[in-house]
């Protein structure tokens, strides 16, 4: 039997992760954590100390729910920025040993969603106004500070595949999933 699969798409807000992680569920028919819904049931903090334990809070909800789904025998994807996570070389190692304490045997999987800052911009602007989602006005409003914090390049320190929005490439996305 195949190992079970947990795919990460992580990336900056606006670049695409939840719309690529929907296809991902789609085509390869796996179950998709959607992490807006988890982050919705903490109410957004504007304040960074309480915008720092709401992302905490949310995150442990976001990987109960994975390793749950995980642990019944799905394969899942799922998408957050995990901007910090991607930077620390532990990450990976830490997830594996949590899967392990579940009893859950799956490879981890990172694609990292990319998009220029105008694609970024206009992603955010059409969220605003289809979703009137609090912090996409406070990035619109702010958009230096945006651009200065969230989308400051960064080099991700595990294994993974950059897949820039626009450009899906599911074929190359399933070789990636399935490659042992």
């Amino acid at each position: 039997m195949a190992r079970l699969k947990l795919v990460l798409v992580v990336g900056p807000s606006g670049t695409g992760k939840s719309t690529l992680a929907k296809k991902i569920a789609k085509e390869l028919g796996f179950t998709h954590i959607d992490s807006e819904k988890i982050k919705q049931q903490f109410d957004y903090q504007p304040d960074v100390t309480q915008k720092s334990q709401a992302r905490k809070k949310s995150y442990r909800a976001l990987y109960y729910q994975v390793l749950t789904k995980l642990k019944i025998g799905h394969n899942v994807v799922t998408d957050a920025p995990h901007n910090q996570e991607m930077k620390d070389p532990t990450f990976v190692a830490e997830l594996e040993r949590k899967m392990a304490e579940w009893g859950v045997d799956a490879d981890i999987k990172i694609i990292h969603r990319t998009a220029s800052r105008s694609q970024i911009r206009q992603n955010i602007r059409w969220r605003w106004k289809t979703q009137g989602r609090p912090q996409d006005l406070q990035k619109l409003e702010n958009w230096q500070a945006f651009v200065d914090g969230e989308l400051k390049p960064y080099r991700v320190v595990h294994d993974h595949l950059v897949v820039r929005n626009r450009h899906d490439q599911i074929n190359e996305i399933r070789r990636f999933i399935h490659a042992e």
